[in-house]
Parts: structure tokens; C-alpha cells; sequence
């Protein structure tokens, strides 16, 4: 990634309300049957050494983060997310050789690093979760 955008903390605040995000479009983040749309309250893509820490996020009827792509070093620390609609936190990567019309890439090569690493979730608290979408995750 030629210019990520680093070094940015967000600390303290509370994030809530946002719209059901259930019927938007979803892609496939592997070869199953899991479906996942690439969105967040928080959204990152692109980016390194964020910190999200003494939040809250309640009453997002989507996903609340959301980290894509290139992200590095991502750190989720001492947060409370409760009656979120879907997943607390998604991970989504892209791999080479099989092109999709949005411009998301699968396959089974991902030597060019278009993946989330080093990416950091401890002393979260996490609860009432799934209450739109069943296909829900924690992580």
C-alpha cells in the first residue's frame, strides 16, 4: 500500500444507532457458504497502527468494525459491544486469481499482503450479538 493511513487512535466515544446493513449486497469471504457484507460502523482499508480503545458500541444493526484489505497492526482493546445487529468484528482479506465485477479478488494466492495482520482484540466486552443477522460472529 503506497500511502495507508496510520498512527490514529479513537478513544472514548460511543457509536451507536447505525442503519441494518442485512440486505445490503454480500460477498464471500471463502469458499463455503458463509455470505459477508464489507461494511463497519468503523471501516478500515488501507491502513496501520490503529487503535480503537474505551469505546462503546451498542445498537449497530450492522457490523461494528470492520477491517479490510491492507490493514496492519490493528489494535481493539478494553471496548463494549452489546446488541449488535451482526458480527462484532469482521476480517477480510483478498487473494489473486479469480476477479469479481466489485473488484474483490479470491483465489488461493495472497503473497501480495492484501490481507489484515498483526491485528489485535483482547479485553473486549462483547455481548448481545446476532440479534438481526443469525449468521453472526464475535470475530
Amino acid at each position: 500500500m503506497a500511502n495507508p493511513a496510520k498512527n490514529q487512535m479513537i478513544r472514548g466515544v460511543t457509536i451507536r444507532d447505525a442503519k441494518l446493513t442485512y440486505l445490503d449486497p454480500h460477498g464471500m469471504p471463502s469458499g463455503g457458504d458463509w455470505g459477508l457484507e464489507r461494511t463497519g460502523a468503523i471501516f478500515m482499508d488501507g491502513v496501520e497502527n490503529i487503535t480503537l480503545t474505551e469505546n462503546t458500541f451498542t445498537r449497530l444493526d450492522g457490523n461494528a468494525v470492520s477491517v479490510n484489505r491492507y490493514a496492519r497492526d490493528v489494535i481493539i482493546t478494553k471496548n463494549e459491544f452489546v446488541w449488535q445487529g451482526d458480527s462484532v468484528v469482521t476480517q477480510w482479506g483478498d487473494t489473486q486469481n479469480i476477479s469479481f465485477p466489485d473488484g474483490t479478488t479470491m483465489g488461493w494466492d495472497g503473497t501480495d499482503g492484501n490481507q489484515p495482520r498483526g491485528t489485535v482484540f483482547q479485553q473486549n466486552f462483547v455481548h448481545e450479538i446476532g440479534i438481526w443477522e443469525k449468521q453472526s460472529s464475535m470475530w
